[in-house]
């Protein structure tokens, strides 16, 4: 065999191997079924064509391989009509003048070998063009036929399209999938009515032998892009087998053509040594394969789980939020002597009360907060405000607290700068400034917090430093997280619920901010730093 004859055996090989993998990963896909079988319809044609240029080969065998070429090229399309009305799923409404289409067609094809229906006459010469002589309707309706079969399918999946377009019905992969199947057959199918079916007409065989090569390497070349590209058919092992079972037919070829001696028993290894490297390959890939759909399973279980605890978390906070609403709301009532003047003890009583349900509304709300922030739930009212208004004014409120625990509670900021802002006033005031602040007080026993604010050309910088415990290397990756909190600050602050930080990381970064602590460790206090662009 020339190099021509050779590409045509190989690119027949290999579109047979792909036909036979894909048979194999169809799991009883009647989709993946049809088109493995355009593959195989098409080898047939591609070795019957083939055929036809052999040397020495007697003119009966020649006439069979002739009829081979028409009958199974038009078979490769007629699948293609198939796969067309199946993919990605059965159109009914098509399927009754499709039989009828079909049956039409195989009636067609009974004729073909008949002399003179669509061959005028088969005579003995030495090219294509000497023997062969068309039939003046036979053969133009044959290719009509064919062509309409072929442009009928494409018309079909460019239908499936439209209806994705137009009503969603496909997920993002079917039209992937669609796209494929267009591209694929589009490129194989013209080039084959082109260069074996209506260049003959006009006696040019040029491309006749070519063709095949064309043809069969678009189906294979395309096809395997698509399938690693949008993870068609269980893309890895297919891939996995394919290219193996590919390696192994270069080795095997190359031990058949080898000169007997040292050469083969080389080649005979190699053959041995790339077979084992690819059952290892295949069931390597095939484990993993496995593993991530077992942890992509697992990640589905793991988010409806999420998404109930979340839903069950919500109703229960709102439920708490409402009973401990009703009792502050009680408390107040009797701290501000809506019941008339209440007797000292029951006064006192009421105050403590009514600031414990007031930690716990807020506590309440800190959760909700957090859970609506890392949902992407929350919705920020930007609007012009002054930065150092909302410091003076949180500074102002947490003195008590400070002095309550004897602290000295500073603030510096250089007054030759103005504070202008553009952001959400309520939520930098409460989650960030007067929180950072808060927490200041909670975790300094004795000793001072000093807040600074600072103005750049391009931020506004917001310090609190504290002489509190500090903070140590191993704390600090836990602090801005949903719930956490440092090893021992627990023991410090029991009321402590580990969404305060997280809260406020989530705000100063939705303003474009960030937030970081800084400290020497554990007992050399700490400092947390914001920065907002203007």
């Amino acid at each position: 065999m020339d190099l021509l004859q050779t590409l045509v055996v190989f690119f027949g090989v290999l579109n047979l191997t792909f036909a036979g993998f894909l048979m194999f990963n169809s799991a009883g896909s009647r989709v993946v079924r049809l088109y493995a079988l355009i593959s195989v319809f098409a080898v047939l044609w591609t070795f019957s064509t083939l055929a036809t240029g052999l040397e020495n080969l007697s003119f009966g065998y020649l006439k069979l391989a002739l009829y081979g070429h028409y009958i199974f090229g038009y078979l490769a399309y007629l699948s293609f009509f198939w796969f067309a009305l199946y993919f990605p799923q059965r159109s009914v409404r098509s399927l009754v003048p499709s039989v009828v289409m079909s049956l039409a067609t195989f009636a067609f094809l009974v004729c073909i070998p008949i002399q003179g229906f669509m061959l005028d006459s088969l005579r003995e010469g030495s090219s294509l063009a000497e023997i062969i002589t068309f039939g003046a309707l036979g053969y133009p309706a044959f290719v009509v036929m064919l062509s309409s079969v072929f442009f009928l399918g494409l018309v079909v999946l460019l239908l499936r399209l439209r209806q994705y377009d137009e009503t969603t019905l496909y997920r993002d992969l079917d039209k992937y999938q669609i796209h494929f199947a267009l591209y694929a057959n589009l490129v194989a199918g013209v080039l084959g009515i082109t260069f074996n079916l209506i260049f003959p007409l006009f006696g040019n065989f040029d491309f006749f032998y070519v063709n095949p090569i064309l043809v069969t390497g678009a189906l294979t070349i395309i096809g395997l892009y698509n399938i690693s590209r949008h993870d068609l058919f269980n893309a890895r092992v297919f891939l996995a087998e394919f290219f193996t079972a590919g390696l192994l037919i270069i080795s095997l070829t190359r031990l058949v053509l080898a000169p007997p001696g040292t050469q083969r028993i080389i080649d005979a290894i190699v053959l041995v040594v790339m077979l084992g490297f690819g059952a290892l390959l295949i069931q390597s890939v095939m484990r993993e394969v496995k593993q991530r759909k077992l942890i992509e399973a697992q990640r589905k279980d793991l988010e409806i789980a999420n998404q109930k605890q979340e839903s069950l978390l919500h109703f229960i906070s709102h439920e708490i939020k409402g009973y401990l609403t009703e009792g502050q709301n009680a408390f107040a009532a009797i701290v501000e002597g809506d019941f008339g003047t209440a007797p000292p003890k029951v006064h006192a009583l009421a105050q403590t009360a009514l600031q414990k349900m007031r930690k716990g509304v807020e506590t309440v709300m800190d959760i909700l907060d957090a859970s609506n922030l890392k949902k992407g739930t929350v919705a920020y009212k930007k609007e012009k405000l002054d930065f150092r208004v909302e410091v003076e004014s949180a500074v102002q409120e947490m003195r008590p607290a400070a002095s309550e625990k004897h602290l000295a509670l500073e603030l510096t900021l250089d007054d030759r700068h103005t504070y202008e802002y553009i952001g959400d006033k309520d939520k930098l005031h409460h989650h960030v400034i007067r929180n950072l602040i808060d927490n200041a007080i909670k975790y300094t026993p004795k000793g001072s917090i000093h807040v600074t604010l600072t103005k750049t050309e391009h931020a506004i910088g917001l310090s609190v430093k504290d002489t509190g415990v500090g903070i140590t290397e191993e704390d600090k990756p836990r602090l801005f997280t949903e719930g956490g909190h440092g090893k021992n600050s627990i023991k410090v602050n029991v009321d402590s619920t580990g969404y305060g930080l997280f809260i406020a990381k989530e705000v100063v970064e939705a303003h474009g901010g960030t937030i970081h602590v800084e400290s020497a460790g554990a007992g050399k206090g700490s400092e947390f730093i914001v920065e907002l662009p203007i």
